[in-house]
């Protein structure tokens, strides 16, 4: 089992997922209770952390021989990186937003469809991919719990600039280097992006991951609105 790697949903997956499920509520109890000067330091642990997991991915590709050119961090989540990094320092609305509105649903994603199902069970690169997601999915979390992001889909328009500015870039660099970031190029397998294919086709993919996304946004503020008014109304 150790030398393989794993099925989407099998007793692997899902062991991983309770855990990340269990410690995510932890630290953000643990977090809800520090003081300001605590959650500071916690916040900073959050992006150094990352950072340096990072670093030592891109040492291990390395080492490994693999292409360094298929573990840049050009993906969604890799932008996390620096996007918590950087809001760890600054509490930015903009960064904040992009938080709740692309990293909460794209990590989520990430771990119910792991796209590292093939790397070897509790190799560096199949725990890197679990934890880093989980740490990715915990930080917004934890500043929803404590008001220190407050979502507004009046800001929204930054998130879609930001898609704007990010999207033609990284579509190109993949057609040029046949590598498939942010999964603009081909859906992942075994995947909801596999159906969103199968319904738009393949030249109008980009269009149909683009009307998904308003979906998933649709029901993020509309659930996080009613969050809002039933913590009020408490």
């Amino acid at each position: 089992m150790m030398d393989r790697g794993f099925e989407v949903f099998d007793s692997v997956h899902l062991n991983w997922l309770i855990v990340i499920v269990m410690i995510s509520i932890v630290i953000t109890f643990i977090y809800y209770r520090c003081s300001q000067w605590h959650r500071a330091w916690i916040r900073k642990g959050f992006g150094y952390t990352l950072f340096i997991a990072e670093i030592c991915k891109v040492i291990v590709v390395l080492a490994t021989g693999r292409n360094l050119l298929y573990y840049l961090p050009i993906h969604l989540c890799g932008f996390a990186i620096f996007l918590i990094l950087f809001h760890a320092y600054r509490n930015n609305t903009t960064i904040a937003e992009i938080l709740f509105s692309l990293t909460i649903p794209g990590a989520f994603i990430a771990l119910l469809f792991p796209g590292w199902a093939n790397d070897p069970v509790m190799s560096f690169l199949h725990i890197h991919s679990f934890v880093f997601h989980a740490l990715i999915l915990t930080y917004p979390i934890m500043l929803l719990a404590t008001g220190e992001i407050t979502p507004n889909i009046r800001r929204l328009w930054k998130v879609v600039l930001f898609l704007i500015v990010t999207i033609p870039p990284v579509y190109f660099f993949n057609k040029i280097n046949d590598t498939n970031y942010m999964f603009l190029n081909w859906p992942i397998s075994n995947s909801p992006l596999m159906s969103i294919q199968q319904l738009f086709g393949e030249s109008r993919y980009i269009v149909g991951l683009v009307l998904v996304l308003f979906v998933v946004w649709f029901i993020q503020y509309s659930l996080w609105n009613l969050w809002s008014i039933a913590r009020k109304a408490k």
